[in-house]
């Protein structure tokens, strides 16, 4: 957590930290989306107080140096610098698989969330990439090769969640045969507890959960929303396809890769 600093009577207060999706920095790079330089101003200001901390996340990274490969490659280097100067350099938030499978180990171990950071040795590889890239120096192979382990992992991430979607359109096709589709509420009710169960059961620690509480375990945030978005996925779908016949929408699956971080 960053130090404290004075507020307005005096008193000494933790600063607001906030995670900034990457469209938030391409909108402040662009000054699209409504921002203004009066609103930039205003941010750099907050930051510079103390007042304020900006986290970004490897996927931050990831998506900024995608735009080398898109139609406007000339972003990459000034949305990079902007987000080494708004942001906190010293740690990054975790992708959102880690950030699930940690925070549900650490939960069979203690009953409480992980920290939502990158240890700090991956932390100091991303940044001494990402400082290479802005001058000029770097090996896009090694940026590339450490991407693609992180893309590896997200991919893994979301297959896990795909085939709990493919199982519970199984259930949903069962129960539309006997005329009793709940609504979606009910729905996640009932099921949302046995998707963390087995989110922890894929993990390797189904039993430690179980023993501390699957309820407990839905309150750590990043589960909870896992759990749901994972559940939602069959919403559009929720009559009229066979299980599995379709891969959530890119929206679903853009929404899995990022909430967790959010929360």
């Amino acid at each position: 957590m960053g130090s404290k600093v004075p507020n307005c009577q005096g008193s000494l207060t933790e600063p607001t930290l906030a995670y900034f999706d990457t469209n938030v920095f391409d909108n402040l790079l662009k000054k699209s989306g409504g921002v203004t330089d009066t609103d930039e101003q205003v941010l750099r200001r907050a930051i510079e107080d103390g007042r304020l901390v900006v986290l970004a996340s490897i996927l931050n990274v990831e998506e900024t140096l995608a735009a080398s490969h898109s139609r406007k490659p000339e972003i990459v280097l000034p949305q990079l610098r902007l987000i080494s100067n708004l942001a906190d350099w010293s740690r990054f938030v975790k992708p959102c698989d880690i950030m699930v499978t940690d925070d549900i180990r650490h939960f069979a171990w203690n009953g409480e969330a992980d920290i939502p950071f990158l240890s700090e040795s991956t932390a100091r590889q991303l940044r001494s990439a990402v400082e290479r890239v802005l001058n000029d120096t770097a090996d896009r192979g090694e940026i590339e090769s450490l991407l693609d382990d992180v893309r590896g992992q997200k991919e893994r991430f979301l297959a896990k969640i795909i085939n709990l979607r493919t199982e519970t359109m199984g259930k949903i096709r069962a129960l539309e045969k006997t005329e009793q589709v709940p609504n979606f509420y009910d729905y996640f009710q009932s099921q949302v507890e046995t998707v963390a169960r087995d989110l922890a059961k894929r993990v390797g620690v189904e039993s430690p959960c179980e023993a501390r509480g699957i309820e407990a375990l839905l309150k750590v945030r990043s589960v909870r929303i896992t759990a749901g978005l994972g559940l939602s996925s069959i919403a559009p779908q929720w009559k009229g396809k066979s299980p599995g016949s379709e891969s959530p929408a890119i929206s679903n699956t853009r929404r899995l890769r990022r909430q967790p971080t959010y929360s």
